[in-house]
């Protein structure tokens, strides 16, 4: 039984696309490619294209088999536990990431110098209630409240337009093309999470234009992302450097001064929401992978271990958004490139194989 529409899907797709973009990879950008950091930012969006069709294209190959009978059946239950076991850190260091985007935004604008794991560990336990209830629930609790997220990005983009001044992006290139491509590798991390999408496979009630639709659902993503990051740069210039986060902080050149504060909070909530949605969505992936490693159902038995897994890597890791700038985004992007290289090499691997009629899905993983 297929546990969410195409539509739900469809949603899924768009916050997973969106949701790592809203806060603090425009001023990571611009430390390193400056004035060009809008190039560098579309450079490293067109790259999710291929990564999001590859998973659309599987997903639609192979609809009654889930993501972890399929890799069984063609290379074995040592070499699939061996990449699940890779994709899982993959996923745990995105969840972390995401609980530190909440964090510094709830820090900074709510509670200074709040600790970072005592804040996981509250947030935690509702992304891990959330998923413990499994990607029907997830997706119908994006379905209801998708339109009042996207309205409410819209209107904090848009809300500091008036201000937007086109000479702080001028001249291109000037220092050429490396500072660019540099700023891409350099946050190569935030790039990438559609291969999340791979966990709904074998879930989804593929219907007519499957593959139109989610090109539309890139198309969204890509223009309000670069629409809203090159409002952001435009309005604050130099002063990105001197900002933590993107869409919270443009109401604040909204030029509407009796709204500002409505406005804010209004920003500040949808990313919240979002990014508390996209963290669920990383956790019950986390559950499917430990589900098919270990070869157990218990649901309640794997979050309580993915999220000790994350608290004490937040303990560990309790640095600021400078500090991650500095020393850690080089290596979680060279991670995350060797993790989407060998999801590339292994999809087009697995597209270009026969599809045997005979698997069927099983039970494990349909119930996730």
């Amino acid at each position: 039984m297929k546990s969410i529409s195409t539509h739900q899907f469809i949603i899924i797709s768009i916050f997973i696309l969106l949701g790592p973009k809203l806060l603090s990879l425009q001023p990571a950008i611009f430390a390193f490619a400056n004035k060009d950091a809008i190039w560098g930012l579309v450079i490293g969006c067109l790259i999710e294209l291929p990564i999001l069709l590859l998973v659309v294209f599987l997903i639609k190959k192979y609809q009654n088999i889930t993501f972890y009978e399929l890799l069984k059946s063609k290379l074995g239950k040592i070499v699939s536990k061996s990449l699940l076991i890779i994709i899982l850190i993959f996923i745990l260091f995105k969840a972390l990431f995401l609980y530190q985007e909440t964090y510094s935004l709830f820090s900074q604008i709510l509670y200074e110098d709040f600790p970072l794991w005592i804040y996981v560990a509250c947030a935690i336990l509702v992304t891990g209630y959330i998923a413990c209830k499994g990607s029907r629930t997830i997706a119908r609790s994006l379905e209801f409240y998708y339109i009042i997220a996207f309205v409410g990005l819209l209107i904090s983009a848009l809300s500091a337009i008036i201000s937007i001044r086109m000479e702080n992006l001028l001249p291109f290139f000037e220092n050429g093309l490396m500072p660019t491509l540099n700023s891409v590798f350099k946050t190569f991390f935030f790039y990438g999470n559609s291969i999340i999408l791979l966990f709904f496979m074998g879930k989804v009630d593929i219907k007519p234009k499957f593959v139109w639709r989610n090109l539309l659902a890139y198309a969204i993503y890509f223009v309000y992302v670069v629409g809203a990051s090159l409002i952001f740069y435009e309005v604050y210039g130099q002063c990105v450097l001197f900002s933590d986060f993107t869409i919270a902080e443009l109401p604040q050149y909204s030029p509407f001064v009796s709204d500002l504060g409505r406005l804010h909070w209004i920003s500040m909530v949808v990313c919240t929401l979002m990014l508390y949605s996209l963290s669920s969505i990383f956790i019950w992936s986390a559950i499917c992978c430990t589900k098919w490693i270990t070869n157990t159902k218990n649901s309640s038995v794997h979050v309580c271990i993915n999220m000790f897994i994350i608290l004490v890597l937040a303990i560990i890791n309790q640095f600021t958004v400078s500090v991650m700038l500095d020393k850690i985004y080089s290596y979680w992007s060279i991670g995350s490139i060797v993790v989407l290289g060998i999801y590339v090499i292994l999809s087009i691997i697995l597209l270009c194989l026969k599809k045997q009629t005979k698997i069927t899905g099983g039970k494990n993983g349909q119930n996730s």
